[in-house]
């Protein structure tokens, strides 16, 4: 049996990353659909469920706005990228001082984000 080339793992890499892609999004429009039936369930009324829904969605828009001519202005890009990773991701019990981290991009050299 001969290795595949170059050229099919790329698909492959492609393709996979697509079916990655394809559950991440099940998960995540999953659950964004019940979010609205659930804050009934905990007896919100329509009122509550339609305001929370729409300041959340003002306040991620409005977010994004803000920080995005926030990096561009400063061409951190990387740093904004890590840090807001490391506020969603959970702890994986790495390094507690802050000071270093080896993720992507810092080629393993563990450089002080700013």
């Amino acid at each position: 049996m001969s290795r595949p080339g170059t050229r099919d793992l790329a698909w492959r890499f492609v393709i996979a990353i697509g079916v990655v892609s394809l559950f991440a999004d099940f998960t995540y429009e999953g659950g964004r659909s019940i979010v609205g039936p659930y804050l009934g369930v905990l007896g919100a009324t329509p009122l509550v469920v339609g305001v929370v829904a729409g300041v959340g969605e003002f306040l991620g828009y409005g977010l994004r706005l803000v920080s995005g001519g926030f990096v561009d202005r400063r061409g951190h890009h990387c740093c904004c990228d890590r840090s807001g990773h490391d506020r969603c991701a959970p702890d994986d019990g790495a390094s507690h001082d802050g000071a270093s981290h080896n993720g992507p991009g810092d080629g393993g050299r563990g450089q002080r984000w700013r």
